[in-house]
C-alpha cells in the first residue's frame, strides 16, 4: 500500500472491517457517485469519508442540513456531489439550501442526493423563465384583477374570467413572473377589454418562458389547475410562442375559402412566403385524431395538391406541423406517413427540429 492509501487507511475507524477497509480506501477519487458516498458514510464515518474523497480541509458530510453556518458544505468537496464539477449557479443554489433553510415536500431537511437535485432543478428552471422583473410581481389573479381595475379597466368581462378561472390564472402568474407594467396597455370595453387582456399574456409568455421546457411546465400547470379553459388558451398561446421563437420568418397568416372537397374555410398559424411553406401548431402531448378540426390535415392536403389560392392569390409549397416535444412529434408521424407533410418539434435551447 502506497503512502497516500496507507494515509486514507488511518483515517478509517478500527471497527471498520477489511473487506469494507480495502473498498473505501481504493475509492477512486474522481468517479465517486453519490450512492457510493452515503454507503462510504455509513461504514466509514462523516468526517473520514471526507478526507477520503479528498477535501481539503476535510468537511463533515451530513446527510442533512440541519443550521445555517455550514456554507462550505457541499463546494469545498465537489466529489461528494457525484464526482461532477458543480457549476457556480448549482452552488449558489446549494447555497441557498443552507441561508434559507430549504427543506423537501415532507418538511424534512435534504439528504446530500436530494440537496444536488433540487439545486440542478432550480438553476434549470431559472434558465427556463425570465426571473426578478423590476416591478412588483403579480403572483394571483386576484392581485392582477386589483391592477387592472386601480389602472381603470373596464373590468366587467375582464373580472368574471378572472375570478371565475382563479385556479387557471394562479397556476401561471404563480410560475411566470408578470408585472404590474406589462398590463398598462390592456385597454378596452367588455370583450375588447378581455381580448387586449389575454393578448397582452400570449405576447409576453415567449419572453417570460424562452425556452419550450419552461414553457410546457407554465401550460402544464395550467391544464392540471383547470383542463377545459385551458387547452382552449394553450393553443394561441403557443402559436404566438413559436411564431416569436422559432419562426419569426412565418408571421404570416392566409386564409382559403372551401372548395372541391374541403370541410371548411381554413386559416393557417403560419405562412413563410420565402418558401411557400404552411405552418400549423398544435401544443398536443398525444396521437392528433384525423377528425381534429373538421379533418384539418385532409383539407390542407387537398389544398396543396391541387394547387388551390389563397384568398390574396398565394400558393403553398409544403405543409409542417410542429409540437411541443418530441414525443408528441413521434406520436403523429402519421402526418408524414399519410399527407407527406413535415412533422416539428422544439427542444432546449430554443431549437427547431424536424423528427419526420
Amino acid at each position: 500500500m502506497d503512502r497516500q492509501l496507507a494515509h486514507r487507511a488511518a483515517l478509517l475507524p478500527p471497527t471498520l472491517s477489511g473487506q469494507h477497509q480495502r473498498a473505501a480506501v481504493r475509492a477512486p477519487l474522481g468517479a465517486v457517485s453519490i450512492d457510493q458516498v452515503l454507503t462510504l458514510q455509513r461504514l466509514a464515518g462523516n468526517r473520514a469519508v471526507a478526507a477520503l474523497l479528498g477535501a481539503d480541509p476535510p468537511v463533515v458530510v451530513q446527510r442533512g442540513i440541519r443550521k445555517p453556518g455550514a456554507a462550505g458544505l457541499y463546494t469545498r468537496a465537489p466529489a461528494m456531489c457525484g464526482g461532477e464539477k458543480l457549476s457556480v449557479s448549482v452552488k449558489l443554489e446549494l447555497q441557498n439550501i443552507i441561508t434559507k433553510d430549504k427543506r423537501n415536500k415532507s418538511g424534512k431537511h435534504f439528504t446530500l442526493r436530494q440537496a444536488v437535485a433540487w439545486a440542478k432543478r432550480q438553476v434549470k428552471k431559472t434558465g427556463n423563465f425570465l426571473m426578478n422583473r423590476a416591478g412588483k410581481r403579480l403572483k394571483t389573479a386576484k392581485e392582477c384583477e386589483d391592477c387592472l381595475t386601480g389602472q381603470g379597466l373596464d373590468m366587467t368581462i375582464v373580472g368574471p374570467k378572472l375570478t371565475g378561472h382563479a385556479p387557471l390564472w394562479n397556476a401561471l402568474f404563480g410560475i411566470a413572473w408578470f408585472v404590474e407594467d406589462d398590463f398598462k396597455k390592456v385597454t378596452g370595453n367588455g370583450q375588447a377589454a378581455y381580448c387586449s387582456f389575454t393578448q397582452t399574456v400570449n405576447s409576453l409568455m415567449p419572453r417570460l418562458a424562452p425556452q419550450i421546457s419552461g414553457f410546457n411546465e407554465a401550460v402544464a400547470a395550467m391544464v392540471k389547475a383547470e383542463p377545459g379553459p385551458a387547452c382552449a388558451m394553450k393553443g394561441s398561446m403557443f402559436e404566438r410562442w413559436t411564431l416569436s421563437n422559432v419562426l419569426a420568418s412565418a408571421g404570416q397568416r392566409i386564409r382559403f375559402k372551401k372548395q372541391g372537397n374541403m370541410g371548411q374555410d381554413r386559416s393557417s398559424d403560419g405562412y413563410d412566403p420565402a418558401t411557400g411553406t404552411l405552418w400549423d401548431m398544435k401544443h398536443y402531448t398525444e396521437k392528433m385524431a384525423a377528425s381534429t378540426n373538421n379533418d384539418q390535415a385532409a383539407d390542407y392536403d387537398e389544398i396543396l395538391t391541387k394547387g388551390y389560392k389563397s384568398i390574396t392569390g398565394q400558393t403553398i409549397s409544403a405543409v409542417n406541423y410542429l409540437f411541443p416535444t418530441l414525443d408528441a412529434a413521434k406520436a403523429n408521424k402519421w402526418l408524414a406517413s399519410t399527407y407527406g407533410f413535415g412533422v416539428y418539434y422544439v427542444e432546449d435551447p430554443t431549437t427547431l427540429k424536424q423528427h419526420a
